[in-house]
Formats: structure tokens, sequence, C-alpha cells
């Protein structure tokens, strides 16, 4: 009994496992009555509005149907929005796409083989990036209650600007396109938005930028000073170290101001800030013979930062913006953490940025960073013979770290940077890194000398120095790059016009490529500080220099 029960079990399962079986269940020969399946589905070249479709060749396949479901419709196909029949090949660019859309595709294999049939489909998803029709925010058209967008449009059409915060949507016109800008007031300062366009319901760009900061004069670390008081007296106040010296619109301060004044001494860490959203930026002047400058560092402090403010010299006379240690008097630097320059216009000065230098191995030992962002410079050491931009002529010490980024700098004599110290005993290295960023360069190095160098630093063992995204513009006979044993210099995706002269043997190695054209071919009008690009086919327009020019 046994014996027939477990004889008629194992016939219902073979009947069963047959009764189960789909055409598709089972390829084991060549005369099978369907043709197989694309295998594998690849979606590249993925943009907002466009992607490219690959499929896997199929043996037997005389052609391809490949169909396109509608947005949000992921693998139900029920809103076909596009169809290709006999496509033939395995390769497919669709176009006419909407950003951050979900996209399903689905491919069959068609045969024109007599008693065959098409394969079944094989489908795949993707999602398209957001359209961006806005160009980048550039930090200098950020202020504390306003913020200026602008956009390029490569077709079709705007009908509204969106901006988060309670703020009403702005319609726009046929004038605001295919170009255009729009400077959006009456925000709160330190607070991010959301700004979109929109072409009806479909969003054509998006940026979030955040607005700088602002003192309602009600936060009890800020000294408002009026116009006519004194910023000297305000920074050399020990009481005000850990705050912020907030200077208005309209204002203006003299440092020199007297035969017997060399500087403003800074008692600390602290900020020195211009009204963000300022018509003019408040201006400190330091008109002064050799010896003299703008500011002295304290021998100790967290961070000193600078900014929203216009430094303006006297390019005929000696006085730089930092010289230190000078007199006898200064305090020579133990640590300053950091030493930044934010959104600053400096000008006119007789020597140079920064110069650090030493009379013995004590007398300057560290800043830990020197930061500059988003600044303009000009006419630097123009008639002066220690008109290098950063010198760090220290026997001990020194800056660790060097750092500039979105920033213009045109007309500077000698060597801009030097990071060799000075004496013939230079211990741990004056500077360890240099990293130059987003920069625009014209008519530096300005000596005809074939010893100066964009970087020096010839004793320097333990230097790293890069260079990206810069366009080195006019100099005289210069060297990009001279290092002790062991430093090295790295340039990435940088360029150099035609009057960008020199010396091949300390080029950096690779990184920098020639533009055929001069500086003035190249701006508008490089003399008056105008870096817009005349050259609106230059490869590096929207990558390279200065982020306010692009």
């Amino acid at each position: 009994m046994k014996t027939a029960q477990k004889l008629l079990y194992m016939v219902a399962l073979a009947l069963a496992l047959t009764a189960c079986k789909e055409p598709m269940d089972e390829i084991t020969g060549t005369d099978y009555p369907r043709t197989f399946s694309p295998i594998e589905i690849e979606v590249t070249h993925i943009r907002f509005d466009s992607a490219r479709i690959e499929w896997q060749s199929i043996d037997g396949a005389s052609a391809y149907t490949v169909e396109l479901s509608g947005q949000g419709d992921s693998l139900q196909f029920s809103s076909i929005v596009r169809t290709w029949d006999n496509v033939d090949g395995t390769r497919l660019n669709v176009g006419g796409l909407w950003g951050e859309a979900q996209y399903s595709v689905r491919i069959k294999a068609k045969t024109f083989a007599e008693g065959k049939e098409d394969s079944k489909w094989k489908n795949h998803t993707w999602k398209t990036p957001a359209e961006q029709v806005f160009l980048s925010v550039r930090s200098v058209d950020i202020k504390g209650t306003s913020v200026k967008v602008r956009w390029s449009l490569p077709n079709g059409k705007l009908t509204e600007l969106r901006v988060s915060g309670g703020i009403d949507p702005i319609q726009l016109t046929e004038t605001d396109m295919p170009n255009g800008e729009r400077e959006l007031t009456g925000l709160k300062s330190n607070t991010s938005y959301t700004i979109a366009l929109y072409d009806g319901t479909k969003k054509r760009g998006e940026v979030k930028p955040k607005t700088r900061w602002k003192p309602t004069g009600a936060e009890g670390n800020v000294v408002t000073l009026s116009i006519g008081q004194d910023l000297k007296a305000a920074c050399e106040d020990a009481a005000n170290v850990g705050k912020i010296i907030y200077l208005p619109d309209n204002y203006t301060f003299d440092v020199l101001n007297s035969a017997e004044d060399n500087g403003m001494l800074i008692a600390g860490s602290m900020t020195i800030m211009g009204d963000p959203d300022a018509s003019a930026k408040p201006k400190i002047k330091f008109f002064g013979d050799a010896g003299k400058r703008c500011f002295i560092l304290p021998a100790n402090a967290d961070t000193i930062l600078i900014t929203n403010v216009i430094l303006e010299g006297d390019p005929a006379a000696g006085s730089g913006i930092i010289d230190q240690p000078n007199l006898s008097t200064d305090p020579k630097i133990n640590t300053l953490k950091a030493l930044v320059f934010e959104n600053d216009e400096l000008l006119n000065v007789g020597r140079g940025f920064v110069r650090l230098r030493s009379t013995t191995d004590t007398a300057v030992k560290s800043i830990e960073s020197l930061s500059v962002n988003d600044c303009i410079f000009s006419n630097f050491g123009a008639t002066n013979s220690n008109g290098i931009f950063i010198n760090v002529a220290t026997e001990k010490g020194g800056i660790d770290n060097i750092t500039i980024t979105n920033t213009t700098i045109y007309g500077q004599k000698m060597d801009f940077i030097n990071a060799s110290g000075t004496g013939t005993t230079v211990v741990n290295n004056p500077v360890k890194k240099i990293n130059i960023e987003n920069c625009t360069f014209d008519d530096i190095v300005k000596e005809s000398s074939d010893n100066r160098y964009f970087i020096q630093a010839a004793n320097n063992t333990g230097l790293t120095a890069t260079v990206k995204n810069c366009i080195l513009g006019k100099t005289a006979t210069a060297r990009q790059f001279n290092g002790g044993s062991g430093s090295t210099a790295t340039a990435t995706d940088c360029y150099k016009t035609s009057d960008h002269a020199t010396t091949a043997s300390y080029d950096f190695a690779s990184g920098v490529t020639a533009y055929s054209g001069s500086s003035t071919t190249l701006w508008t009008n490089p003399a008056a500080g105008d870096f817009t690009f005349k050259d609106a086919d230059f490869a590096g327009k929207a990558t390279a220099g200065d982020p306010r020019w692009r």
C-alpha cells in the first residue's frame, strides 16, 4: 500500500511541474518560438533634459521597440509618452525630458523570422537631476539684506521667480529672458533662502544662498562706531578683545594721521567689520613712509578677521598693511591662529600685504593660518624695492598655511609669495602649505628680473603649494616656482595669457594651458581692474579665475 501511494505521489508531482511551465521557463534550443529579451539596460549621460539608453544586443533580433513612460509612471507604463519602433542598434539618445522627474523605459527585441514571436519586455527606471539655469551666486553678490541672482536661459521661457521666507513670487516678463538678473532686497541677515525659477509648474533652476550677518545693535559683543569715532582707540582697547568693531556706511579713518603713528595695534582676537550693505565700504587709510603700516598684530590671539572694508595706502610711500616685527616696540608674535581678510578691497600700498621679518631666531614664531577670500588687491609695491606681496623673511617660524581664494590681484611689483625665510639657518620651514584657487592675476611680478618668482621657496624643504582654477595674466620675466629639495608645487586647470612671461625651467610641471591671446585680448580692461571676459570663446570662462568675473 505504501509503495502504491508513493508511486501515485511521484506521478502527481511530475504532472504539477509540467503544468507550471511557461514558454520562457525552458530555453534549451534554437527552435524556441520567442526571441530572447535584452538582458541588461543601462541609462548614462543623464542630464536634466536628456539621457542615453543602451542595451545588450540579442542574437536573432531584427530590431527593437523602446517605450518611455511619463513622469511619475514608474514601471506602470500606463502613460507612454514616446515610442520608438524598429530601432536598429542598441543605443538611443533621448531629449526633451524634465528636470527632477522619474522615468522608466522598457525594451523588447523584435524578430521578422517566420514562426517566432517578439521577446518579452525588459525595463529600467532612472531619475533626472534638477535643471539649473541659474549662474552660481557669487560671494560679491551676497550682502546683509539682499542677494543678486543671475541666470542664462538656453531655451524656453520663465514665468516666475519664487523666494522662500514668505516673500511674494515675482512675475517675469520677456525682458527677463534669455539672460537676466534680479536683486532681491528686504531679506533678513544671516538667513538661508531657497530661490527658484519656474516655467509654470516646471522648475528650471534653484539656488540656496545665505545672507551675510549684519549686527542689529542689540548684540553685546558688538562695538558700533559712529562716523568720526576713533577706530585705532577701539582696536587698541583690551576691553574689546573678542568683540566686533562695526563700521557704518561712509565711515573713514586715517590710521597714520600724525608723524608719531606707526600703525594700529590690535589688542587681541577681534573682528573689524564694515556694513555688508554699504553702498561704499568703510575705508581705513594709512598714508605713511617706510616703516609705517596699517595693522600691528598682537603677540597671541585666536582669530583676527577684517571684512567688508577698503584698506587704502599711498603708492608713493613705503607703508604696508602688516610689517612685523618692525620696530623694537612691536609685539613679538608667539601664536596667532588665524588672520583672515574677507570681502575686502586693498589698494595703493607702497610695500606689500603681509611681511614678517626677524633679526633673531625667536622674533616670530607662528601664524597658523593666513586666509584671503573674495578680495580685490591692486597696485602693491609700485615704487618700493620691498614690494613682495607676502614676504615671510624669518629664520624660525612664519606662516603655516596660506590660502587665497576667489580673489583678484593686479598691479604688484616683485615676488608674489616669498616662502624662503631669510638668513643662513632656516628652521622648521617658514611656510608649510600654500593653496591658491579661483583667482585672477594680472600685471604681477612687474620688476623685470630673472630672479623674481610667483612662488619663491628656495630655502624651504617642506612646502606643498597647489594652484587651481586660476588665470595668470601679464608679468615681466618671472619664474613660476622655485622650491628647496622636498618642496612641491602643483597646478590644475589653470590658464596663462601670451604676455605671462616665464622662465620655462621654473614653470609648473603641468596643469597650465596656454591661451593664445594677451591679457587685453582676454579681459575687457585689466589696467582699470575690469576683468570681465572680452573673449566669449575663452575655454576657461566658466571655470577659471575669480568667480566675480564669470
